[in-house]
Order: structure tokens, then C-alpha cells, then sequence
């Protein structure tokens, strides 16, 4: 008979009868998706609580999600959706976006979005939102609102004039907490992508 154990460390052992043979499975809600790694307290169900098309992470779920670089030294062009549908809470642990195409913000959240929408920056991580051509993080609409906390680090910057870096799509001038914006945490820095090294990271 296999005897199956479990270690401290979240390892399942599997010992054949013979003893020969011993096998370790390391359990995970990690999943790849595009160029990130995104996780859950429970295993995330592909169509329903995410999708991914075209470099696009759609985050459909209500459930806390942490999102990840698989790769946090290369900056990935995918980016980030909330749909109106989601009041979602996306937990950023070492996340780094460049996006350089027109109408692409690292992360968005629908225009006819009432929700509240959470972005929590977790301790000890650093996280890059870069946009060359429209906002870091846009809220397109002036209903439902956006809540950044955490502990962690967030640098956030584009190049486009007409839009803000964290903010409401063609509100550029008004404080964010004009559009439902709430900053309640994190180290924030905010500036252009001309300021970025040629790794893509920030100084």
C-alpha cells in the first residue's frame, strides 16, 4: 500500500511499497497566465474568476488575487483589466508593465464601473507601472471608486500630457480623490518614463 505524507513545508510524499521509490509533490495556486503569476486562497477558475487574450489579464473575480511578474527583471507589455462586473481586489507582488501602445494603461478599470476596486501593494515588494502613451493606473469614470494600500513599493509613470499618471481618463488637472481615488498606503513614487534606466527599472 502507498503511504502518502504530508511535510511542514506543504510537500506531499509519496513512498512505494518497496520503499525504492520516493516521490515529492509541492501543492500550488500559482498559475501562469500570459507573463504573469497570478494565485488565490483557492485555485482560480480560467473563464470565470480570470481571462487572458491578446496581453490582456482580465481579473473577474471579487476574490482577493495576488499578480505577479514571472520574470520581474524583464518588463512585460501585458497588462491588467477590471471589468465593471468585478469589485475586485488585486494584491501586486512584483509586478513590471511597460506598455508603449496607444490606449493602454498598465492597469484600467471599466468606464461604467460602480465598484470599489482594491490595489494593495504587498510588503517588501517593488512594483513598475509604466505607460508610454496613457495612464499608469486609469479609472475610467468618475463613479465607483479606487483604493491603493499596502506597504509595499509602487513607481508609476507615462509620458502623455493629457493624461495623469494615477487617475481618471480626461480628468488630468483634479486631485484623484476628485474621480474616487483613494491613496490610504504604500511608498508612491509618480513621474515620466524618461526617468527609467535602460534595464526598464526604476532608479
Amino acid at each position: 500500500e502507498t503511504e502518502i505524507s504530508l511535510s511542514d513545508e506543504g510537500l506531499y510524499s509519496f513512498e512505494m511499497p518497496d520503499g525504492d521509490i520516493e516521490i515529492n509533490v509541492e501543492l500550488t495556486n500559482d498559475i501562469a497566465v500570459g507573463d504573469f503569476i497570478i494565485s488565490a486562497d483557492e485555485p482560480l477558475s480560467d473563464g470565470t474568476d480570470y481571462s487572458y487574450s491578446g496581453g490582456c489579464l482580465t481579473i473577474m473575480t471579487d476574490r482577493e488575487v495576488s499578480v505577479k511578474n514571472a520574470d520581474f527583471e524583464t518588463p512585460t507589455s501585458d497588462h491588467i483589466y477590471i471589468p465593471s462586473s468585478a469589485a475586485a481586489h488585486i494584491v501586486l507582488c512584483g509586478v513590471n508593465i511597460m506598455t508603449s501602445d496607444y490606449d493602454t494603461p498598465a492597469i484600467s478599470i471599466a468606464g461604467n464601473s460602480t465598484n470599489t476596486v482594491q490595489i494593495s501593494l504587498l510588503d517588501g515588494t517593488r512594483n513598475l507601472l509604466y505607460a508610454a502613451q496613457d495612464s499608469a493606473i486609469r479609472k475610467s469614470g468618475s463613479a465607483g471608486r479606487l483604493v491603493i494600500d499596502g506597504g509595499g513599493c509602487l513607481d508609476a509613470r507615462c509620458d502623455v500630457d493629457t493624461c495623469p499618471v494615477i487617475g481618471c481618463r480626461g480628468v488630468v488637472s483634479a486631485p484623484a480623490n476628485a474621480c474616487g481615488i483613494e491613496i490610504n498606503g504604500g511608498h508612491i513614487y509618480i513621474g515620466t518614463m524618461t526617468e527609467r534606466d535602460e534595464s526598464g527599472l526604476a532608479y
